[in-house]
């Protein structure tokens, strides 16, 4: 089976079943043996991809048998083709590939939705199709099934901690019995009818579990003989194989960073670099209005306060974690008092989603300071740019995580930058800014300008959308672009209007995209939005010039309706009140950096950024869709407007803009 390209094994199995454990295992064991692990968790709870799945299996789009299996297997399918080509890539450098859940997962699952094995079997040769030859997922060289009695696995379910996707106990497939018990009968058809593909390995003797060790020795024993050739380690990398320090804010996790505890405003500047990219963890999902195990709300404490300012500092932040806490119970009452509960769901389920909803309409009075676990994902180079990003900025948080993130990616990139290329970067960039907010203090008063336009078209080019036909036809003709340049400059507008049409084509969905002629023609916008959807919409990689401006209360914020509507407008409102106060509590003793902490997600920020033709296509029809927040289709759909003023055509070749 090893034809000299890595090994892709699945580790799959009922709910409950103790996946996530043999899975851990295999990896550890991997790794002491001297194998290149990469590792895949689907599915992808912590980044975009997995939207759609979080929403189903939280009961939002109905109970199991009102999302039929055709429709949810297109949700996971669409998570795992995001990551299918860092697996290729994977298994092209000859590393051992170790997925938790795949394609078998939705066979199961999915499968269970069906009366007759015929059917079943149909569903099954589809899914195949349209996972392994229209999306061209890697296919793994086979899958582990554990097998467990749904009685037990629902059980262990209960043991579980709290996860990122879902604030319920049970979501939607663990929580139905019956589903459990179908899916483990379904995982039995698919090792009888595929016994290459799935592996079975029952975790079960008499009426007990297998001990953990056991089922471990099974599956290593299968695994062992189709590994590829072990990675000879360099020196460096055997000197680099101690576990990171456990006081570090950061740690290795297969080909990516994990930092642990980032307040919110880090990940602002985390997210700096486009070559680099990061996914926040658990953020929406984290329960912000309960404690941590110490007894004590996620937000995070800048170490350089002294103790008058930190007591002061904790003082507020906690008044507006137990506001924020009381109004999530407030609203959740009231939105229970104005609805009516789904008759497929369960009484308790669907209290903790109307819970999960009021607090994401309270996000706004989180502060930037709340805490969350970050990921970094990237190569060498960007890695470095990230690094010396935070190593050069003027938040204490920042540079300290710089350091820990330097340390730790040199356990997997050795030749990282160096302690001296990294002092000349900060010094040179440390300089730079030094010497900018001195002018801008010498020549610029200190105001905060006009708040009544907060979307601004500040530059388009070309203003003519017209002088995009010559890029439009260049490769498809066999003449200089200059020579195509001076014909269409006397063609009449009919013929201009024939060949922009035609390059548009008949666009069926928003992810047909036209060619790359409009990648000419650019944006720059200067914009006003609240903290929270310039973070939504930072997480864009097709933007240029992304330029922000120092996080400060004093622009103001806006009130949800909703928030009025359950009569907690005086709550709202004193959490903005404590958070300017704090401010300036903050900025008096000296830290106008570390003030920003104080800001809440509700507030307004200014900032910028510019893209070009052809990514306005995916981000202004992504983003006006009414599954983005309220707040970002606004400033979305004001962006697509004033666009369309300037061109037009291209405006109206955004057909799947602008229509909430």
């Amino acid at each position: 089976m090893n034809t000299g390209r890595g090994t892709f094994v699945v580790v799959e199995g009922t709910d409950g079943s103790g996946k996530g454990t043999q899975f851990k295992l295999l990896v550890d064991r991997l790794r002491q043996e001297g194998y290149d692990v990469e590792t895949f968790d689907f599915p992808q709870y912590d980044r975009p991809s997995s939207h759609f799945v979080r929403e189903y299996l939280n009961g939002n789009y109905g109970g199991l048998a009102d999302v039929g299996p055709y429709t949810a297997s297109l949700f996971y399918a669409l998570d795992r083709f995001e990551a299918a080509h860092q697996i290729r890539q994977a298994l092209d450098d000859g590393k051992v590939v170790l997925a938790n859940r795949y394609v078998g997962s939705s066979m199961a699952h999915q499968g269970t939705k069906f009366s007759h094995a015929e059917e079943r079997r149909g569903y099954f040769i589809w899914l195949d199709n349209l996972e392994f030859e229209m999306l061209r997922i890697p296919r793994p060289d086979f899958s582990f099934v554990l097998r467990v009695p749904a009685e037990i696995a629902q059980r262990l379910v209960d043991q579980k901690q709290e996860r990122s996707y879902t604030t319920k106990k049970r979501d939607l497939h663990e929580a139905d019995l019956g589903h459990l018990q179908k899916a483990a009968e379904v995982y039995d058809d698919m090792c009888q009818l595929f016994p290459k593909d799935f592996v079975r390995v029952d975790c079960t003797r008499g009426d007990g579990i297998m001990d953990i060790a056991s089922i471990h020795e099974i599956l290593w024993q299968r695994l062992e003989p189709v590994l590829p050739p072990k990675r000879p380690k360099r020196k460096s990398e055997a000197q680099d194989d101690a576990p990171p320090d456990e006081a570090s804010s950061s740690h290795l996790v297969s080909n990516h960073l994990v930092v642990q505890g980032a307040s919110l405003l880090l990940t602002k500047i985390l997210g700096h670099g486009r070559m680099a990219t990061y996914v926040e963890r658990a953020s929406r999902f984290t329960a912000y209005d309960q404690k941590n195990a110490a007894g004590e709300y996620r937000y995070f404490t800048p170490k350089q306060f002294d103790e008058k300012l930190t007591e002061q500092y904790r003082a507020y932040m906690d008044q507006i974690f137990n506001l924020y806490g009381e109004m999530v119970g407030i609203l959740t009452s009231h939105l229970k008092s104005s609805n009516k509960p789904p008759t497929a769901v369960d009484a308790a389920e669907w209290e903790a989603a109307l819970r999960q909803e009021a607090r994401e309409v309270l996000r706004p009075v989180l502060p930037a300071a709340a805490t969350t676990d970050v990921s970094i994902y990237g190569s060498g180079s960007a890695l470095e740019s990230v690094i010396a990003n935070l190593a050069s900025d003027t938040l204490h948080e920042a540079r300290q995580c710089g350091t820990v993130l330097l340390n730790e990616a040199r356990k997997i990139l050795p030749s990282l930058l160096g302690a001296g290329q990294l002092a000349e970067t900060v010094t040179y960039r440390s300089n730079s800014t030094r010497q900018l907010a001195s002018i801008v203090k010498k020549y610029l008063s200190d105001n905060y300008a006009d708040t009544t336009h907060p979307v601004r078209l500040t530059d388009v080019w070309p203003r003519n959308e017209m002088d995009l036909v010559p890029d439009m036809l260049y490769s498809h003709s066999d003449v200089p672009l200059s020579v195509l340049q001076q014909a269409a400059s006397s063609w009449p507008y009919d013929r201009k209007i024939e060949v922009f049409e035609a390059y548009i084509g008949e666009r069926q969905n928003h992810s047909q995209r036209p060619g790359r002629a409009l990648e000419k023609a650019h944006y720059s916008w200067d914009l006003i939005s609240d903290f929270d959807t310039f973070r939504d919409l930072q997480r864009h990689r097709v933007v240029d010039d992304l330029e922000w401006q120092i996080l400060t209360p004093r622009y103001g914020y806006d009130i949800p309706r909703a928030v009025e509507d359950a009569g907690l407008l005086d709550q709202f409102e004193a959490c903005f009140e404590l958070s300017l106060r704090l401010h300036g509590l903050i900025q008096e003793a000296g830290f106008a950096a570390e003030a920003q902490y104080a800001t809440l997600l509700g507030h307004r920020i200014r900032w910028k950024m510019t893209y070009n033709a052809r990514e306005a296509f995916h981000l202004l029809e992504l983003r006006s869709s009414p599954h983005n927040r309220r707040e970002v289709r606004e400033l979305v759909q004001t962006m697509y407007d004033k666009l369309c003023q300037v061109h037009p055509l291209l405006g109206e070749a955004m057909k799947f803009a602008g229509k909430d």
